[in-house]
């Protein structure tokens, strides 16, 4: 009766360890092997295990003592005890199965404790890799996803690399860990010591594919290490609404957070670095695909492309109904003429349905995966030039551009060659200036953008007349930092002289994004050489850029994140009284837009 009871608690722990194992393995857990160690040695325990001997305390205690012992036997190559099947006379068959499993165990044991210890050992390893490593700064990722190692692999190609230390690696990430030059851990990030941040500067970025589960981890570790001496700053790779209700909640201390939103630090590098507006009076945009890039490419669109005397003309090729979303995000945008071509195959769509095919500048592609963008990008780039050689137009320059949100084929797309040796002219999306290859989407100059952060900053820091007379020494910091080249240290620097400042700046989402897009304006204004003057004149002849223009930009930035006019401004409702013609608004609205342009003139 023994060996039945013995053998159906094993069969039990074996169900138990592989289901634990195979929904560890789905989590991608860095504690499989720990699990399938510890129920290997618990099987072995119930196979060894007395059953139905005595059943007093402490002969139920010796036994457990006991049987402990012979499995450490075991696990030391002692496995003379199976004799014993043949003794206690139970069926030949249960023996000979309950020998053939018992051996199996016998053979993977040894195994199972060499691999345990090659995973401490590596552990062991890593640590005191970090403790010899020499930096002033550390950067740890919460995990080793694929987009965690692009950003690893451009701040190590750097000339002030940190050290780079990535959190719960297991499994094949150690090797591609170890072979860039960074520390793998198997510890959760939250669960590392304070010791790890107060040796040197810390950075920690939450960078996984759920940003449900970033946000909840970053949450923790806040709580965490909020009264750790040292400031720590902290990166939620999350677009996710509730992020900035939950992250304002949180007790901070000397903790710097930053919420990443990567689509839209992609559109905005794509923003800065290419020129839309040319010499005609009207620019026409494709943009293919409307979700969550390309939402918010539309979104940015409209409010950077304003310019006196320019009209920003947009058509939107989508397989799904998207413009419900859109006017329902943007209600105030109903009537400025986007032009969807909804539930459309978008490999099969006739350019020629366009307005005008013959004047399209730039086409956005952005369907969801590095294939299909790819493939729509080369059957366009097929049917814009087929279009221009019909009608006898020159197409040397390869108009329209074509960029294409990739993750991982940068620089394959930029060496697509059709069967002459002609080449595509594909350029990546948010990959740097167009045309230079780079490490993808995901650089630091892409995702942080410390060029816009700090002209951001200085925008929020000089809202109005008060904010600018109590921060005018912190002003005049930032715009001496802003001419030199900036660095992610240099930032740290930056942001540790000014705590209290960045940290309201980063408090409300609305904040960050309008300074964001008033500074990006002013970058894209000085860029494309557009004049400046504050006393600008609604109805002038020359293009400027002034109050009128400044308060059309700032209208139309309000329209996309969803406001409308109404009498009395109300922010919860997204209501605001000043979204009126510039000719509308009254003195205290008008004085305040120039003294603001007076002071945060544009740099040339």
């Amino acid at each position: 009766m023994r060996f039945y009871v013995a053998y159906g608690v094993f069969l039990l722990l074996l169900s138990a360890t592989a289901g634990v194992v195979l929904a560890r393995a789905r989590r991608d857990s860095r504690r499989r092997l720990l699990i399938l160690t510890a129920g290997a040695f618990a099987m072995l325990c119930a196979l060894v295990f007395p059953f139905g001997m005595e059943a007093s305390p402490w002969a139920l205690l010796r036994n457990v003592f006991l049987t402990f012992l012979e499995v450490m036997q075991i696990f030391a190559m002692n496995l003379g005890f199976l004799g014993e099947t043949e003794s206690l006379g139970v069926p030949a068959w249960f023996a000979w199965l309950y020998s053939i499993t018992l051996s199996a165990l016998y053979v993977a044991a040894p195994l199972f404790a060499a691999g345990y210890l090659l995973t401490c050992s590596r552990r062991a390893s890593a640590q005191m890799r970090w403790l010899l490593s020499r930096g002033d700064e550390t950067w740890f990722f919460s995990e080793a996803s694929e987009k965690a190692m692009m950003l690893a692999r451009d701040v190590l190609s750097r000339e002030e690399r940190p050290v780079v230390v990535f959190c719960c690696v297991s499994g094949d990430a150690c090797d591609r860990v170890a072979e860039m030059g960074a520390i793998g851990l198997g510890k959760d990030v939250g669960a590392l010591g304070g010791s790890f941040f107060r040796r040197r500067d810390a950075s920690v970025f939450f960078m996984g594919d759920d940003e449900e589960r970033n946000l909840d981890a970053a949450l923790d570790f806040i709580r965490r290490h909020s009264r750790d001496e040292r400031f720590i700053f902290v990166y939620p790779f999350t677009s996710r609404p509730e992020a900035e209700l939950l992250l304002n909640a949180a007790d901070m201390g000397r903790i710097i957070c930053r919420r990443i939103a990567e689509n839209r630090a992609m559109v905005y590098r794509e923003i800065e670095d290419t020129p839309l507006i040319g010499q005609e009076e009207v620019t026409r945009i494709l943009l293919v695909g409307c979700g969550w890039i390309g939402m918010e490419m539309l979104k940015a669109l409209l409010w950077s492309c304003v310019r006196k005397g320019h009209r920003l003309a947009v058509e939107v090729v989508d397989r799904r109904a998207v413009s419900q979303r859109f006017y329902r995000e943007c209600p105030g945008l109903r009537d400025y003429g986007v032009r969807f071509f909804e539930n459309e195959d978008i490999h099969a769509f006739d350019v020629n349905r366009l307005s005008d095919p013959l004047s399209v500048s730039h086409v956005y592609i952005a369907l969801g995966s590095d294939a299909q963008n790819l493939e729509c990008a080369i059957g366009l780039r097929q049917a814009f030039r087929r279009v221009h050689r019909l009608h006898a137009i020159d197409d040397t320059r390869m108009t329209p551009q074509i960029h294409v949100a990739l993750n991982r084929l940068q620089d394959t797309a930029m060496d697509f060659r059709d069967r002459g040796g002609q080449p595509y002219d594909i350029l990546p999306l948010g990959c740097g200036r167009c045309g230079v290859r780079t490490a993808g989407c995901y650089t630091e100059d892409t995702l942080f953008n410390y060029k816009l952060e700090l002209r951001a900053l200085i925008e929020h820091l000089g809202y109005d007349a008060g904010s600018r007379a109590g921060n005018r020494a912190a002003i005049e910091m930032l715009r001496k930092a802003a001419g030199e080249p900036m660095t992610h240290r240099k930032w740290r620097a930056i942001v540790a002289a000014q705590p209290e400042a960045v940290s309201a700046f980063y408090r409300y989402e609305y904040n960050v994004a309008s300074s964001r897009a008033k500074a990006l304006f002013a970058m894209c204004c000085a860029r494309d050489g557009v004049g400046y003057s504050p006393e600008e004149e609604e109805g002038g002849a020359v293009p400027l850029y002034g109050c009128v223009t400044e308060h059309e930009r700032w209208m139309m930035f309000m329209l996309t994140a969803g406001y409308q006019h109404a009498a009395q401004t109300d922010h919860m409702a997204k209501l605001h009284r000043d979204i009126v013609d510039y000719a509308a608004l009254d003195d205290t609205a008008r004085a305040k837009d120039r003294s603001t342009l007076l002071e945060d003139k544009p740099a040339e």
